[in-house]
């Protein structure tokens, strides 16, 4: 198609449409091709890279954000991160991860921005999904991934306060009692165990009675040892 006719609007359009329709080339030639007098804007239109996250793919989405050939990149933070709201919506755990943690990224997404003029923060949206396999997905990749990684335990609650079906809320608090369990670093793991105190009493009950049991498991080796060199003197 030639683009030469079109006005700086009717390329941004363009390329807004392209991202929709999921067209990697003509992406392409709006945004560098040689042959344009000039190119569609990136930024223009804030719906564009929402709309890579929702109907396109990584390959597309990384081009957008990283690619060399580009003047300009997409804002990853536009519309109050609506990106990350479309990919975590759509369950695409990939792209979630990409724009979260990705190394080739300078800047990543904020899950705690909120989209929607405030209405949501992303991971809200993990409860917006169709399918409830993907919402179960979703939850374990932010809880024992990115919460751990992270270091951040602030999640836990912001999943708790935003889930509204019972088997979900049960995995969160099940995947804090693990991550607890496994978590080396003594400060961290203090704020969690306040957390799963604060959320769930019965299952911080439940960790305290876990982790005696434990204790007095490491202790009996020792007394036994201990007894054993009596009876030998």
């Amino acid at each position: 198609m030639d683009y030469n006719n079109y006005t700086q609007q009717q390329l941004n359009d363009a390329l807004n449409s392209a991202s929709y329709h999921n067209k990697f080339e003509t992406i392409k030639e709006l945004l560098t091709s040689p042959k344009l007098k000039m190119h569609a804007q990136i930024n223009a239109d804030s719906r564009f890279i929402a709309n890579i996250c929702s109907h396109s793919d990584l390959n597309i989405l990384r081009y957008v954000l990283t690619s060399p050939e580009l003047k300009e990149h997409a804002d990853i933070h536009a519309d109050s991160e609506r990106a990350l709201c479309c990919a975590v919506y759509e369950g695409d755990i990939n792209m979630v991860k990409y724009l979260l943690t990705s190394p080739e990224l300078k800047d990543h997404s904020n899950i705690y921005n909120a989209n929607d003029n405030g209405d949501y923060l992303a991971i809200e949206y993990i409860f917006k999904v169709r399918s409830f396999a993907t919402s179960e997905k979703l939850i374990d990749y932010f809880t024992l991934d990115y919460a751990v990684e992270k270091k951040d335990s602030k999640i836990f609650k912001e999943l708790i306060e935003s889930a509204d079906d019972e088997d979900l809320r049960v995995q969160i608090i099940n995947n804090l009692f693990s991550v607890i369990l496994k978590e080396q670093n003594e400060i961290h793991q203090h704020e969690l165990k306040v957390l799963l105190r604060d959320l769930d009493e019965e299952k911080f009950k439940m960790l305290k009675a876990y982790t005696l049991s434990k204790e007095l498991d490491k202790e009996l080796p020792q007394d036994q040892t201990q007894s054993s060199s009596k009876l030998k003197i």
